[in-house]
């Protein structure tokens, strides 16, 4: 992350806010607790391949953290974090299918995979604008067993709000389950 000069503001608040949606939606996604260092380490290493070109970023993201050494992470962690880094601007299994993942990684893993970039790109939106107008979520599981995120802010987010209503047709894949949104400004 220091390496390649990824803004530390940005990816530290977009990790905080994933954690808070991992934390929240745990009976939803029902993955590991280690799983959310995953999505940490994704989270943080997500904007790094802004440093080899802006516009295909997630990719070049995704090649970097699979390249690189990140102790503490076993290999199929570093895998599982690379393509959650590398999914931050849409699920592409075109692109990783077809790459040496499929030898070791199987269902459970991608569908891990798919779960925790979903989040991550949820989080994102939360800070698109990178003005930190989303001070904090809580997430909780409605009775129909929809997933609500309610967001505090500082300000208009209106663009942070249409960008997690794009996402609603994802997260519906990945969870099988309806995304609602609410607001309460600070």
């Amino acid at each position: 992350m220091l390496y390649h000069g990824a803004d530390h503001e940005h990816v530290r608040h977009v990790a905080d806010l994933a954690e808070n949606m991992f934390e929240g939606w745990e009976q939803l996604h029902k993955l590991e607790k280690r799983d959310k260092i995953l999505l940490r380490v994704g989270a943080l290493l997500h904007d790094i391949g802004i440093s080899i070109n802006y516009y295909d970023h997630s990719r070049h993201s995704a090649y970097l953290i699979e390249n690189a050494r990140l102790f503490g992470l076993t290999h199929r962690e570093q895998l599982l974090c690379a393509i959650i880094a590398g999914w931050h601007t849409g699920i592409s299994n075109k692109y990783f299918r077809n790459k040496v993942y499929g030898e070791f990684l199987d269902e459970k893993d991608w569908d891990k995979a798919k779960k925790l970039s979903t989040i991550l790109a949820l989080a994102e939106c939360l800070d698109v604008t990178q003005s930190n107008l989303i001070k904090k979520v809580k997430t909780y599981i409605t009775k129909n067993n929809s997933a609500c995120i309610v967001i505090i802010t500082a300000g208009d987010a209106s663009i942070e709000k249409h960008a997690v209503l794009n996402q609603a047709k994802s997260f519906k894949k990945a969870y099988n389950s309806s995304l609602l949104l609410e607001e309460i400004p600070l």
